[in-house]
């Protein structure tokens, strides 16, 4: 073994780690193991050669789709109305529309249809080359055919639009088509089956039919009710009696009113009765006495011719000169009364006041009776108004909740009965295989089969080299070797001053 020593007065800096340093690296390891290099890319490129060659020619089937939201072209309505327009379908809805076209049990339905090759494996190869699929059992033959069928179609949403356009490859081209009608057909079929649940036509009658007959009854039980009632109409009568309740209640405190104005009006009247008196004077007369003044005069001169005679026979002291006097002093008297005190006539009526307040008064007690006598039957007419109103209320209770079950069983009826004409109108739509979902494109396949081998070719190509030059790195990688200085100096993370020519160095410890 020989040792060169060199001088390492200008050592040369060591290349920086990155992309140009590793690309060395790399290409290092590819130049140390290029027989590795050569046998592995020279497998893979026969593996390629056979997996071109095995590539088959396929024809292309395609198919469009339109998804609306209604029944295409329905000749009919259940209602009477013109129907409105359909609103879009959203891109959830169509997103369900292709999980049922690409649904598990309807691709098994095509495979088995159309009798699908199964390509599973080499087992799968063997199949497709001698044409048949002995060796696998049912089960694994439709597991095979169905992976098949889903991996070589295709079903997609064409952007902005309500169409599913689906593509499917095959050898075949009678079976590429035979699948995609297949295809189409049973998922025309599934919709209807999932648009309309088995028997809808049957229970919509039946409930249609069970709702008629308890509407039919609570007719039935309401004409009882108002018979027993009496009455032609309970609710009617009701208001009726509410009505002659109010007025009656209305008259009575009218009346109470009256009744309370009479009785002021009466002790109005008996208190001016009793100031005003039952007569008054109509006429006054004054008048002397002139038989009295005749009968004083004359017996004052009597008198007086009397004293005289007596004084010329008695003294004036005489007792019956004195009497004399006595009786002339008397007359004089009654003479002087006479004459102050005139005679006095007066003429007396009854006094109208009197009696118009009398008449008042009596009037305003009969009237008084008789207001007491309407405010007694009023009272009792707004007493029956008040039981009668009573009792009603509670029928109308019980009609009225027989009403809103009339009410209730006449919306489910007719609720019922739109269901199952809809239903109705729905079977007879699928019987005529009227869906909501038509084929704007018919299946159609292409003329020429188009290969996929260039491709297969390209492909496998690359991937054999670069499988290749990678299996060379990672050999490369796990040798413990140590043969550059760079390798050198990462290993012991120190500068390298000088290098020897000989056998590399193992970098394990």
């Amino acid at each position: 073994m020989s040792f060169d020593f060199d001088e390492p007065a200008d050592p040369e800096p060591l290349p920086q780690d990155g992309v140009p340093s590793r690309l060395r690296t790399a290409a290092a390891a590819v130049g140390r193991h290029r027989g590795l290099v050569m046998t592995t890319l020279a497998l893979l490129l026969a593996l390629t050669a056979v997996a071109t060659y095995l590539q088959p020619a396929l024809y292309e089937a395609r198919v469009k789709l339109l998804v609306r939201s209604d029944r295409v072209d329905s000749p009919v309505t259940p209602t009477r109305d013109v129907p409105a327009s359909a609103p879009n379908v959203s891109e959830e809805e169509l997103l369900s529309e292709v999980q049922i076209l690409t649904s598990r049990d309807l691709l098994e339905q095509v495979t088995d249809r159309c009798r699908v090759v199964p390509s599973a494996g080499l087992a799968g190869i063997a199949a497709f080359v001698k044409g048949s699929d002995t060796g696998l059992s049912k089960e694994q033959r439709t597991e095979a055919a169905v992976r098949h069928l889903t991996r070589w179609l295709d079903v997609q949403l064409v952007k902005k639009s309500y169409v599913l356009a689906a593509s499917y490859e095959d050898p075949d081209a009678e079976r590429a088509r035979c699948v995609l009608d297949a295809l189409s057909a049973g998922y025309l079929e599934k919709r209807m089956a999932l648009r309309r649940p088995a028997g809808a036509f049957a229970f919509f009658q039946q409930e249609t039919s069970e709702f008629r007959d308890e509407l039919a009854r609570l007719k039935t039980q309401m004409g009882a009710f108002n018979r027993d009632a009496g009455v032609a109409s309970v609710e009617l009568e009701r208001e009726l009696t509410v009505r002659k309740l109010l007025d009656g209640q209305g008259s009575l405190f009218e009346t109470r009113e009256k009744v309370a104005e009479t009785a002021e009006r009466i002790a109005t009247l008996r208190a001016s009765l009793a100031s005003v008196p039952n007569r008054h004077t109509t006429q006054v007369r004054l008048a002397d006495n002139d038989q009295l003044m005749e009968r004083l005069q004359s017996s004052l001169l009597s008198l007086e011719q009397k004293r005289t005679e007596l004084l010329t026979k008695y003294a004036p002291g005489y007792r019956l000169v004195v009497e004399v006097e006595q009786q002339l002093e008397q007359t004089r008297t009654a003479l002087a009364t006479a004459a102050r005190s005139p005679l006095r006539d007066e003429t007396t009526d009854n006094n109208p006041t009197h009696e118009w307040i009398r008449t008042e008064l009596a009037r305003a007690d009969a009237e008084l009776a008789s207001l007491q006598a309407r405010e007694r039957a009023t009272a009792a007419t707004v007493a029956r108004y008040q039981h009668e109103a009573g009792v009603l209320a509670e029928r109308s209770l019980e009609y009225e909740e027989l009403v809103r079950q009339i009410k209730t069983g006449e919306d489910s009826y007719l609720l019922y009965l739109r269901k199952q004409e809809e239903a109705r109108i729905s079977e007879a739509l699928d019987r005529q295989h009227i869906s909501n979902v038509a084929i704007t494109e018919p299946v159609n396949v292409s003329a020429t089969a188009t290969s996929h081998r260039a491709l297969v070719l390209g492909l496998g190509i690359l991937l054999s080299l670069l499988a290749s030059l990678l299996a060379a790195v990672v050999v490369d990688a796990w040798d413990p070797t140590v043969r550059t200085a760079e390798e050198l100096a990462d290993l012991l993370d120190v500068p390298v001053l000088a290098t020897l020519s000989g056998t590399p160095l193992d970098r394990r410890p």
